[in-house]
């Protein structure tokens, strides 16, 4: 399910890309919604697939890592192997990732 991870992706760019936030944050952020209606819009015609959602949560947040990685070029150790944030969060409407 790609929107999930490139709903990942710019998620961790919100929250971990500060050098080019200024500039991109309105462009990701739109981005995130984007894909979150594309998620939604996917589980309306397929209900089912929200149980494999859960269970492929964790791989595609470590894909869109790796994207985020990959278009960043920042240290692969500033950001958790494993997500911080829930599916629930990734799909809430109302949601980001802001700084501690």
């Amino acid at each position: 399910m790609p929107a999930i991870s490139d709903d990942c992706e710019h998620l961790l760019k919100i929250k971990y890309w500060q050098q080019d936030q200024d500039n991109c944050f309105r462009g990701w952020k739109s981005e995130v919604i984007n894909f979150r209606l594309q998620i939604e819009a996917i589980l309306k015609d397929s209900p089912n697939l929200k149980n494999y959602l859960t269970e492929i949560f964790v791989s595609e947040y470590q894909n869109g890592r790796k994207l985020f990685l990959n278009a960043s070029g920042l240290d692969a150790t500033i950001v958790p192997r494993e997500p911080k944030f829930t599916l629930g969060e990734a799909r809430d409407e109302d949601w980001l990732p802001w700084r501690p």
